[in-house]
């Protein structure tokens, strides 16, 4: 699994979106992410991954108007092909303008 670690969220359609990659990917059950208050600002639940092989599987879409600079959390529940439990998986990234 790997994410950025910064996003610009500026609305340049670049790099605007914080999003999740992996290989193997049955669904992701469940991504939320946080902000430095650990108030919820995204939440999704039975993420499909449509492309299979590293490519986007989940991302934040909350319109790059309303978030802030900062530092996010997020937590990940993943579940993998061939395996018949799930990963939680944690990190953060930076939002910068």
């Amino acid at each position: 699994m790997w994410w950025p670690n910064v996003i610009s969220a500026n609305g340049d359609k670049i790099n605007d979106y914080f999003n999740v990659y992996g290989k193997r990917v049955r669904i992701v059950k469940s991504l939320a992410i946080y902000d430095r208050w650990g108030e919820q600002v995204y939440k999704a639940e039975n993420l499909l991954d449509a492309n299979k092989g590293g490519r986007e599987i989940g991302g934040m879409v909350a319109s790059w108007e309303l978030v802030m600079p900062g530092v996010y959390v997020f937590v990940a529940d993943i579940e993998f092909e061939g395996s018949s439990g799930s990963e939680i998986y944690k990190g953060d990234f930076t939002v910068i303008r």
